[in-house]
């Protein structure tokens, strides 16, 4: 299927949907477990505890944020086309409230075990909608903006970059959470663990899926 084929774009925004779907249920499934959710979510999340706001609604605040932040880093690389970035972010909050509302009071969590559990299948979700998202080859979310921006402005690999943005924005979030309660709250065991992990799951995907790989046209 060529690029200038109409059906060629459907098919891949159609595949970035189903990127976002999965991140938003796999954000608030973490949430609900209470273990701490990935990087990028962690001062959204530590914010909405703080003020008691719906978990989506401070994460599209967010990704405004972030959106001006590349838009400073990216300097004469700059273009308005990165405002289209906001269409997956605000897709992705919309699902997180979606999800928060659909998991609560359905996902049994009666000790640490259980809630450990769930926190392992929801980064096996935010892998597999990162997948999606980074496969359809359409629009970056402002997360990955941001870290393309970093690499660009002090000439790292992009990989280098999305550690160094993961590891500001749990910073960032404890320094909010500590400044505001005096405590740390929102980031736990949970958020090193979808740090670490998201990538292998995705990683692992590619590597064996190898029919999915196709129909997305990674390979």
């Amino acid at each position: 299927m060529e690029k200038g084929n109409v059906w060629y774009w459907v098919k891949h925004y159609f595949i970035l949907l189903i990127g976002m779907i999965l991140m938003g249920a796999s954000v608030a499934m973490a949430r609900l477990a209470m273990l701490g959710t990935s990087p990028i979510s962690s001062v959204p999340n530590v914010v909405s505890i703080l003020i008691n706001q719906p978990l989506g609604q401070t994460s599209n605040v967010f990704q405004c944020v972030l959106l001006v932040i590349e838009w400073i880093l990216l300097g004469k690389e700059r273009s308005w086309k990165i405002v289209l970035q906001l269409i997956p972010a605000f897709i992705f909050g919309f699902f997180i409230d979606v999800f928060m509302g659909v998991f609560s009071g359905n996902l049994p969590m009666p000790n640490y075990l259980a809630q450990f559990g769930w926190m392992v299948l929801s980064v096996i979700i935010l892998g597999l909608g990162v997948y999606f998202e980074v496969g359809s080859h359409t629009i970056l979310m402002t997360g990955e903006g941001v870290a393309r921006a970093i690499a660009l402005r002090f000439n790292l690999p992009f990989g280098r970059a999305k550690i160094i943005n993961d590891c500001v924005m749990v910073i960032a979030a404890a320094l909010i959470s500590f400044i505001a309660s005096g405590q740390l709250i929102g980031i736990r065991e949970g958020t090193l663990v979808t740090a670490v992990f998201t990538g292998i799951v995705v990683s692992t995907i590619q590597g064996r899926c190898h029919p999915l790989n196709r129909w997305v046209g990674i390979e």
